[in-house]
Parts: structure tokens; sequence; C-alpha cells
């Protein structure tokens, strides 16, 4: 007797076949994958329509996720469906609905002001780490994880440069260790 899958079992063979082919980047994929495993994985394949993606990105919005995050997400669910991902994806786009509004504008950089008001209120914390890491973040551009990942290996007292191990690119994606 032949069942038909649910979400999640197409998901996880789908993952399973891209971590291979993409090692790197598989890191988002299994984060997007998890959260549309979360909220459609007990779907069966046939119950997915237009509809279903509209309320996945309403239920995403909802939870306070960034647009991009949610389009993104919605791209790997498309791409697991295969071909009936790609009538849906049509038929969105052509509502115009495929893809949420994102943010334009850059971040706004700190003024020397604000930056100084930081300092002092970080070098006043009950943690001796917090100025550091605050120092760290504005002077090298470090993002957070990437500073409470730092490592003595990572740091060449000698030549005076800090190697940031994994980090982001512009596009959001990881980019390879150094």
């Amino acid at each position: 007797m032949l069942t038909t899958p649910t979400f999640s079992e197409v998901a996880d063979e789908f993952f399973n076949g891209y971590k291979l082919r993409l090692p790197d980047p598989a890191v988002f994929a299994d984060y997007a994958i998890d959260h549309l495993k979360r909220l459609v994985g007990s779907k069966m394949l046939v119950d997915f329509n237009e509809a279903a993606v509209i309320k996945y990105q309403n239920d995403r919005l909802d939870e306070g996720t960034a647009p991009k995050t949610i389009n993104e997400e919605v791209g790997f669910l498309l791409r697991i469906l295969v071909e009936p991902g790609d009538i849906i994806r049509a038929r969105l786009r052509k509502r115009k609905m495929l893809k949420l509004k994102v943010r334009k504008t850059i971040g706004k950089a700190y003024s020397d002001e604000e930056k100084g008001r930081m300092l002092q209120e970080a070098r006043m914390a009950r943690s001796p780490h917090i100025y550091f890491a605050l120092t760290l973040a504005l002077n090298a551009g470090m993002r957070d994880a990437e500073i409470k990942t730092l490592t003595w290996a990572q740091i060449n007292f000698a030549k005076k440069f800090l190697a940031v191990g994994r980090s982001k690119t512009e596009g959001g994606e990881a980019a390879p260790s150094r």
C-alpha cells in the first residue's frame, strides 16, 4: 500500500542530500527546514497550495521573524516540494505574493558620541568582559557569535592581527573558515 509522505519525511531526505552537496551553507538550511517542519511538517505533500504558503508566511511574521528569513524559508519549502513547488511559485509570483517586502535601508552607524556612551556604560558593567566584547564589536566589526567563539589561535600578537573565524558575507551566507 502506498502512502503519501509528510512534508517532514521529504524535508529530511532533501536536507540529507543538500548537506552532502553544500556542507557550509547547510547551517542555514538546517535552521530553515526546522522551522518549516515545526509549522507544516505533518502536512501531506498533496495538501500544499498557495494558501498554505501564505499561511506559513503569516505564521512566521506573527512570530516576529524577518521577511528576508521567511523568503529564504519559503524558497526551501518550494524546492522541497519540487514540481508542485514550481507551480505554487509561479502562481504566487503572478499574484505578487511570493516574496515579502524586505527592508531596503542598511543599519545606521553609531556616532562617536553614541559609541563613547556605550563604552562608558560597558566599563561600569558587573562583567569585565562586556567592555572588551563591545570594543571588538565597535572597532573590528565583529558579530556577537564571532566574539563569543573567539579563540587564542585566532590572535597573532607578533603580527598584530586577529583572524575572524566563521563569518557571514554581505549576502548573509557563511563564508569559508580561514
